[in-house]
């Protein structure tokens, strides 16, 4: 009766715990699978990566020598793969695309897409890090990512008008 018991209990924890194993690991892959994008994509280009950030299918890198932010994305099922040289750049910001829902009681608001967008004499340049487009309904770090990202790119484009 012990060992029955010992068995059956065994069997449902193991049932309830691989799968949280093998989703783990999946995400692990996937996250692999999006730095290698990103690490594949600035060595072609002659950068190197010494900072670095991963969300949904996507991921942004800063080269401290060159001064320069590398973004990789797969959110439309297409790579994106695109730089800026912070010393063309004026400023970054973050621009975001959003839409009320719901009556007059109870207006609520929906972001359906954010970008940093890096302003320089020669145009506008964005990286997309939320579209409710791409299967991912609601943002859940990649606010707080665009945000941190736009400071570094701020920060670093002051140092480099102070130093000319």
């Amino acid at each position: 009766m012990d060992l029955g018991n010992i068995l059956l209990w065994s069997i449902i924890t193991l049932l309830c715990v691989v799968p949280f194993i093998v989703l783990s690991n999946i995400a692990k892959k996937k996250k692999q699978q999006d730095l290698k994008a990103l690490l594949d994509f600035s060595t072609n280009h002659h950068f190197t990566i010494t900072q670095h950030d991963l969300w949904f299918k996507s991921a942004i890198g800063l080269d401290e020598a060159k001064q320069a932010i590398v973004f990789v994305s797969n959110l439309h099922g297409t790579p994106v793969a695109q730089w800026v040289m912070l010393e063309d750049i004026q400023k970054c910001q973050i621009n975001e695309t959003s839409r009320m829902v719901g009556g007059q009681d109870q207006s609520s608001k929906v972001v359906d897409k954010f970008e940093l967008v890096f302003s320089s004499n020669k145009g506008n340049t964005s990286f997309e890090f939320f579209n409710v487009k791409s299967g991912n309904l609601t943002p859940t770090i990649e606010y707080q990512l665009a945000d941190k990202w736009s400071k570094i790119a701020n920060e670093r484009i002051a140092s480099l008008v102070q130093s000319k």
